[in-house]
């Protein structure tokens, strides 16, 4: 009876053409499979990671060294990319905005609050209250609704009252009736609920032109948004804007098409 014999050499051989299909195999495999996420973002859902906090957040900034700072129904949440942290807000108040200026400071509007983050001595963040410098008399808010970070100062919006920060002094800009604060770029403008539009110009409210005809009876709320070239865009929740330019902010206003 003929008995088969291998070389080691022709063992080692078919071995390597084994070892190479079970590797390749599995990758050219997947290669021509359709990619079933092909052109879906890229999301990632937090179940209670964050811990016991609240259901509700209400804004979002992202600070220098890529740290989310959201604004939550708990207080300030901090996320690095690995763990929630939870900063402490006099009273556990709800959070309602969040923003950080071109050096860093996060700066936060709560409930009848406001304030930013400073280091303590151990370099943890701590809430530092710039509300606790207002006169009596001005301490009477509620929600700090928006907050925005400009070169001409830090503003925090209420319905009913603006206040400023700049170079290390607080501020109170008077207002009359409801408004409500809306960015663009690096200026911001005011949609005054009653009628009329104003901007905000080193800390004074400066009246925009032809523009009493915008008012939540009358045109809806109004949303001011960058358009062509040196263009503003204020769209009404009529479906009817309007454009006008961003340089003088006045006259002429133009009627856009229908949204």
């Amino acid at each position: 009876m003929e008995q088969w014999t291998v070389s080691p050499v022709d063992m080692i051989r078919h071995l390597s053409v084994w070892v190479g299909v079970c590797v390749f195999a599995p990758a050219i495999t997947a290669s021509v499979q359709p990619r079933l996420d092909r052109g879906t973002p890229l999301i990632r859902n937090f179940d209670n990671e964050a811990g016991d906090v609240g259901q509700q957040n209400w804004g979002l900034a992202q600070g220098k060294r890529g740290i989310l700072y959201i604004a939550n129904q708990s207080g300030l949440l901090t996320y690095d990319g690995d763990q929630f942290r939870l900063i402490e807000i006099p009273n556990w108040m709800t959070v309602r905005s969040v923003t950080v200026d071109k050096t860093g400071t996060v700066y936060v509007g709560d409930n009848g609050e406001f304030g930013y983050l400073a280091s303590d001595e151990t370099g943890n963040l701590v809430y530092v209250s710039l509300s606790d410098q207002l006169d009596e008399k001005d301490k009477v808010f509620k929600d700090v609704w928006r907050t925005y970070a400009t070169s001409s100062g830090v503003y925090f919006f209420t319905f009913s009252k603006i206040f400023r920060f700049f170079e290390n002094q607080l501020s109170f800009i008077p207002v009359t009736g409801k408004t409500c604060a809306m960015p663009v770029g690096d200026d911001l403008y005011v949609f005054h609920f009653a009628g009329g539009i104003s901007r905000l110009v080193n800390g004074r409210l400066q009246r925009l032109p032809d523009t009493d005809q915008f008012s939540t009876k009358e045109t809806g709320f109004v949303s001011i948004l960058p358009y062509q070239k040196d263009q503003l865009l204020l769209a009404t929740a009529r479906k009817i804007s309007w454009s006008m330019p961003r340089a003088t902010c006045g006259l002429p206003l133009l009627r856009v098409s229908p949204m």
